[in-house]
């Protein structure tokens, strides 16, 4: 009689290892068609690659060699294990096709490690899961040129490894047989995208917690692991869910709703602690087996730790809904967001709960709410988020430091980007003197008298009779996004998009700009054309609008709060951006063509503010009457502006040697534009500090693609590739 054996799922340990150095492959003679982003064939989710990997193993050998064959149905028993004792485990990962025209896997390894873990909760054979890795990785050499092409960029695949056991075997036994396969499938983005002729979703998700009772796991069960068991009894609940108007179900636990998962994604909440006001980076735990161990989720928790720590903590305990009810009419739920392969990082925007929504704050929000007529059209926000020590990295004795974020919004009628610096100068000036008041300040403040309006553009510079209509509404037609839309003023919806470049790349991006004699905004020109003529496939042309500020002409301070700016106007032919067109992808050849965009805007801009007001589209004033009905008339018609770049420029750190407070960093956003430019671009730094650009659009407007491609290009050309990157596919 045979020694008991001592390998996992008690399998014989001289078993046939999983081996990918014997992959037998067998090329395809069949391509399937490759379905066009966001088309009816991707959103079915079931158009598979051209091939897959397939592995045979069975309890008297081991492993098979594994094989690289044609995509294809298999061929399987109805007494099957996986079909009557739910036999089977899986996994999900995405292979990317990256903006330097590589194929990249995000953390392959971990995820081949799960699916070892899984197949072990359910009794399926054990393997190495770098062997795995190795096979999936061979599967995307074969695919992955044609799938993921070099000229879409950002664009991916779902990849699906499983392992089913699938012997004939009726009764309550161990599989005797199993096969390891790997798929790859054409995926839609569920985090930007909506399905066709589906109407634009509004960002976030919106989630309903778990009713009645229903859960999708239980302490001692089986949540951690990826099987088919912990998601199919869960498909009723979705249903009613999607039923109901809400995207996914956030899974409560218990009497006490113990929140624990957001469909099949991770659920994270950011909360002040109410003690010491500092926000938490809040999540369940792992310990009770429950939730399933994310690979974005730790992803998130270690670029967390990594470059956050001074600004959140990061706190994995059980924490119930009835506890985040409490922390939302309280005013500190800041954030909640779920990760995942499906959704990547996806922010929440509604928690259904105990009969009501909680709605989750964001900062475009703000720029979609209306002005009360009889409220001043500004507004400060303060957050505080807390103390935590400082100087760790010298002798000094440790000191209790806050960190603050002030927001100054305010209606553009009254106020351009360099009244928010003015708010900002201000407030850094008069902090000291505040805080040496012994008394409390009588809220709400009352003003003595009235303040009268700052006196209009027009009425402070002699500006000549219009000769010439607006240089948008030319021949020349241009990429302008969707046509000027405003169903309804509820309807609108803000967008934002934050492109933070860190101080230490600064000296290099200003050396470019010294070396060429080219302006940091002429450069950042250049460098979004480049970004959008690559992604704009046949695109008739560009028109840019540069807004610049008028106080040198209207003798305005810069301390005072007023809206004198106007714009120039450039307009890029298709042929003027055929040289980047045709260049290869981050090559000194495309540079140079991108210097040479950034040269023609500085010579138009220059000469633009020589002539001003002559020619400028501000002598187009005195033709409006109406200014609001001017804007509705414009409703349905085609833009002028592919878009428009904002850049207030590095904001000098004032030297306050009695005041405690020191700014970090600048933000600048404005709301999507209703009958502007289809994408607005707004920078602002702080000198020797970071550069900070919002990119914000309309919704509906502007495919959230194309922002995603615009922020992640326009980052990774002003920002050297970091060395952690996901795992390459080699020679792709």
């Amino acid at each position: 009689m045979p020694a008991p054996s001592q390998a996992p799922n008690g399998l014989n340990a001289s078993e046939t290892p999983l081996d990918a150095s014997k992959l037998i492959f067998t090329q395809s003679t069949v391509l399937t068609p490759v379905p066009e982003a966001g088309s009816v064939e991707q959103w079915a989710q079931n158009v598979c690659c051209d091939h897959m990997v397939t592995c045979r193993w069975t309890a008297e050998g081991g492993w098979e060699a594994p094989e690289l064959k044609p995509f294809g149905d298999m061929s399987i028993s109805p007494a099957a294990s996986c079909l009557h004792y739910a036999t089977q485990c899986f996994e999900g990962m995405k292979v990317y096709r990256g903006f330097d025209g590589k194929l990249r896997l995000f953390r392959p390894d971990r995820n081949a490690k799960r699916l070892v873990m899984s197949s072990k909760r359910v009794s399926l054979p054990a393997f190495d899961d770098r062997e795995l890795v190795k096979l999936i990785m061979a599967l995307m050499r074969v695919d992955g040129p044609r799938w993921l092409p070099k000229d879409k960029p950002g664009n991916f695949l779902y990849i699906r490894p499983a392992m089913i056991g699938n012997g004939r075997q009726i009764g309550v036994q161990i599989p005797q047989e199993a096969t390891l396969f790997v798929i790859a499938i054409a995926w839609p983005d569920f985090s930007s995208e909506s399905p066709p002729g589906a109407l634009p979703k509004p960002p976030g998700l919106r989630l309903l917690t778990s009713e009645n009772g229903e859960a999708r796991a239980w302490p001692g069960g089986f949540g951690y692991a990826k099987v088919g068991a912990n998601y199919g009894p869960s498909f009723i609940s979705l249903g009613d869910c999607r039923k109901r108007g809400y995207d996914q179900i956030l899974w409560v636990l218990g009497d006490d709703c113990q929140v624990t998962e957001a469909g099949a994604s991770n659920f994270f909440a950011v909360v002040k602690n109410s003690g010491t006001g500092r926000p938490e980076l809040l999540t369940a735990p792992l310990t009770d087996k429950i939730i399933l161990e994310g690979v974005t989720r730790q992803s998130v928790l270690d670029l967390t730790r990594s470059r956050l720590a001074k600004e959140l903590e990061i706190v994995e305990k059980k924490f119930t809904m009835y506890e985040l009810e409490k922390a939302w009419e309280e005013g500190r739920v800041l954030e909640a967001f779920v990760s995942g392969t499906a959704f990547f990082i996806s922010p929440v925007s509604v928690i259904h709960f105990g009969g009501r929504d909680l709605d989750i704050p964001k900062i475009e929000t703000a720029h979609a709410k209306l002005w009360p007529s009889n409220k001043p059209a500004w507004k400060a926000f303060i957050l505080h988020h807390g103390s935590y020590p400082s100087d760790s990295s010298s002798n000094r004795p440790l000191q209790s430091c806050s960190r603050v974020d002030i927001a100054f919004i305010a209606n553009h009628a009254i106020a351009d980007g360099l009244s928010g610096i003015a708010f900002h100068n201000a407030m850094m000036e008069n902090l000291p003197e505040a805080s040496r008041m012994r008394s409390k300040p009588i809220w709400p403040m009352v003003l003595d008298k009235a303040q009268p309006l700052p006196s209009p553009v027009e009425d402070l510079i002699d500006l000549p009779r219009s000769e010439t209509s607006d240089p948008s509404s030319g021949q020349d037609r241009v990429w302008a996004g969707g046509i000027i839309s405003l169903p309804t003023v509820d309807d609108f919806r803000s967008r934002i998009q934050l492109v933070n470049i860190p101080a230490k790349q600064m000296p290099r991006i200003i050396q470019i700009c010294k070396q060429h004699r080219v302006s940091i905004t002429s450069y950042l020109h250049g460098l979004i054309c480049a970004c959008l003529c690559k992604a704009l496939e046949g695109a008739p042309g560009l028109r840019a609008a540069t807004p610049f500020s008028l106080r040198g002409f209207t003798k305005a301070s810069p301390r005072d709060i007023v809206n004198h700016v106007s714009c120039t106007t450039t307009h890029l032919s298709s042929s003027k951006l055929e040289g980047i067109r045709e260049s290869t992808l981050y090559s000194c050849a495309e540079h140079q063509h991108v210097i040479d965009v950034a040269r023609e805007f500085g010579r138009e801009i220059a000469a633009d503010l020589e002539r001003f007001p002559q020619g400028n589209n501000i002598t187009n004033l005195g033709e409006i009457q109406d200014l609001r009905s001017h804007c509705i008339s414009q409703i349905g018609k085609e833009r002028g502006y592919s878009y428009e770049l904002s850049n207030l420029g590095a904001v000098e750190k004032q030297d306050l040697s009695d005041s405690a407070l020191t700014l970090e960093r600048l933000i600048f956003t404005q709301c999507g534009m209703v009958v502007g430019p289809a994408i607005g671009l707004n920078c602002v730094s702080i000198r020797g500090g970071p550069l900070t650009v919002s990119i914000t659009w309309q919704e509906g407007i502007v495919d959230e693609s194309l922002i995603n491609i615009l922020a992640q290009e326009l980052e990774k050309r002003l920002v050297q590739v970091d060395s952690q990157t996901p795992s390459q596919v080699n020679g792709q």
